[in-house]
């Protein structure tokens, strides 16, 4: 399953107040797992999860 699959049954399952609040707990988690990586030098695709959760957030922000 995708992420964005994800997104839409989590936004329809739990509504758009509860979706809200997962994004943003997303794009920190994410962040800190990336700052974390990046510490190491290991690769990662952390930033990506921290840039996809930040759009669904943004998004469902503007709309609300």
């Amino acid at each position: 399953m995708y992420d964005n699959q994800i997104a839409e049954e989590l936004r329809k399952t739990y509504g758009d107040e509860k979706f809200r609040i997962f994004c943003e707990m997303q794009v920190v988690r994410n962040r800190l797992a990336n700052q974390e990586l990046n510490r190491l030098n290991d690769s990662n695709d952390e930033a990506y999860q921290a840039f996809f959760w930040q759009a669904k957030l943004d998004e469902i922000t503007k709309n609300s």
